[in-house]
């Protein structure tokens, strides 16, 4: 009995020590772990080996069932999206043209992507594309975009398919990456501005340049 205590014990010490170098997610591999190692001691007895492997097993299963939940309704945790417009930029007696962005081409259903153009007149220093955050929409952002523009800059105001206005299904992380690459092409490419004129800015992630 006391070396069953004393094994407990240095098992016990063992996992505090693994727990303080990792991730709180890997708790339930060094739980079956540790259980693992306790089957494989003779001296443990037939019915607790029975027992403790039935609780292993369970804790797999209850863990990958819980990884797979989170994996389906991830999008769902991270991105809400807003579809009231808070303002406009006519709120600010900005220049602004509505403009519809195709999104994926090689979609079978093409998308556009709900946006504001809001050029500078002359003597710019740069054109922005500003991506809202995960809960906003470009109505939420035209304060900034009205002082962006007062610095000199052109600000494109981009809504993420599924947010404001926008067509398309609930986002994706996939979906953003492919909106953000639209926004650039449609600068580049119907605007006729230089990649290396071109800034991006995210309420997350802050300024970047292309």
């Amino acid at each position: 009995m006391a070396a069953i205590a004393s094994l407990f014990f240095t098992l016990f010490v063992q996992l505090g020590l693994f727990l303080s170098n990792i991730a709180d997610v890997w708790v339930p591999v060094v739980v079956v772990w540790i259980i693992f190692k306790l089957l494989l001691q003779r001296r443990f007895r037939r019915q607790w080996r029975l027992r403790l492997k039935r609780l292993a097993i369970a804790i797999l299963l209850f863990y990958l069932l819980l990884i797979a939940t989170l994996w389906v309704i991830q999008p769902r945790l991270l991105y809400h999206p807003s579809h009231v417009l808070q303002t406009t930029p006519a709120s600010y007696n900005l220049k602004y043209e509505e403009v519809w962005i195709p999104a994926d081409k090689a979609a079978k259903h093409l998308e556009h992507l709900h946006s504001w153009w809001i050029p500078h007149p002359k003597n710019r220093i740069g054109t922005l594309i500003y991506f809202h955050g995960a809960d906003l929409n470009i109505g939420f952002n035209v304060t900034q975009a009205f002082w962006l523009r007062q610095l000199g800059f052109n600000v494109l105001l981009v809504e993420y398919r599924g947010y404001g206005l926008s067509e398309g299904g609930f986002p994706s992380e996939t979906s953003l990456y492919e909106d953000a690459e639209a926004a650039l092409t449609y600068l580049t490419q119907v605007q006729e501005i230089a990649a290396d004129e071109i800034f991006c800015m995210d309420i997350l992630w802050g300024v970047r340049s292309r």
